[in-house]
């Protein structure tokens, strides 16, 4: 500004060597960004009042995920849609300050539930990739050669019978789908997991049709879930629920707006209903029995339960 009053081009030369080192300095910033280790993931401080281990289920457009957080290890079942820039996903990964995935388990092979898979093993690595035993026709499912690729490492298949350890007293049984299993819908081919911690429940079920359900109550007659993931396309029966035990119901967004929530009638009285797009994430933590306390399950939306009954 002061060169400009005596030589407007020697002032114009000065300006354009300050864009000069300027775009210098965004260019090497750039270069560092991708390099391995050049960003760190910090936890929130809010992310500090929930202590593990903790499993957050989040809703994500036509879909939900869920983060399970132990002491030692992180995993994470389905990434949600693919998006240009960080998804919901990348960034409530980032909220906790997960910088590496332990495991990732692409629970439905459907692009709502996972074709954002891509930028989640680019950027958190995951150890372990897991997919469903059952083969469909998704563009997610042909896309899984080059998903591998980028991994680094094969994918492994899930089918019932399975038990894996997730972490310091944390496991997860695969209770679908079977070698044998017959389904043609895509839905009724995902994996349907029962995390269990302690002697509490936790049931995956995604968006299973009435005859996979039966099923399930066929081949786990004493099968019981504290807390229920489903969605409501269709929706469950209210005999099944009983079966169940649920005693709380997080339901997974619908694909179709006008579906957005069961009928309160085909709830059980006992079944605390929690629509997942009004509540935003639900942070579960299981609390064992300690001296005269008896066990208990902490749910905490990250907003206001919606006010209605059911």
């Amino acid at each position: 500004m002061t060169v400009s009053v005596v030589s407007t081009p020697l002032a114009a030369l000065l300006n354009n060597a300050n864009w000069l080192f300027a775009r210098l300095l965004i260019l090497f910033v750039g270069f560092l960004a991708h390099k391995p280790g050049a960003a760190i993931n910090v936890a929130d401080l809010r992310a500090l009042a929930s202590p593990t281990p903790s499993l957050i289920i989040a809703p994500l457009p036509d879909s939900a995920c869920l983060l399970v957080r132990t002491s030692d290890q992180a995993w994470l079942f389905n990434t949600g849609r693919e998006s240009p820039t960080p998804s919901a996903t990348w960034r409530l990964l980032q909220f906790y300050g997960i910088n590496r995935l332990d495991g990732l388990v692409l629970a439905q092979m459907s692009g709502p539930d996972n074709s954002g898979a891509a930028m989640i093993v680019r950027d958190f690595h995951p150890r372990r990739l897991v997919v469903p035993f059952l083969r469909t026709r998704s563009p997610v499912e042909k896309a899984l050669p080059d998903l591998v690729a980028l991994a680094g490492r094969a994918s492994e298949a899930w089918q019932r019978g399975q038990s894996v350890q997730i972490g310091s007293g944390l496991s997860v049984d695969v209770l679908h789908p079977a070698a044998d299993s017959a389904e043609s819908r895509a839905d009724d081919r995902g994996l349907v997991l029962l995390f269990h911690a302690g002697n509490q429940t936790l049931l995956w079920a995604g968006r299973i049709g009435a005859p996979t359900r039966q099923d399930l109550l066929a081949a786990y007659p004493g099968l019981r879930a504290d807390v229920l993931v489903m969605g409501t396309e269709p929706p469950p029966d209210e005999a099944w629920l009983r079966s169940l035990r649920v005693r709380d119901w997080l339901q997974i967004p619908s694909r179709d707006r006008l579906l957005n929530s069961t009928d309160s009638a085909t709830v059980p009285d006992f079944c605390q209903v929690w629509h997942l797009n009004e509540t935003g994430a639900v942070d579960i933590h299981f609390q064992p029995e300690q001296g005269n306390r008896p066990s208990e399950i902490l749910l905490r939306p990250w907003l206001a339960l919606p006010a209605r009954p059911y």
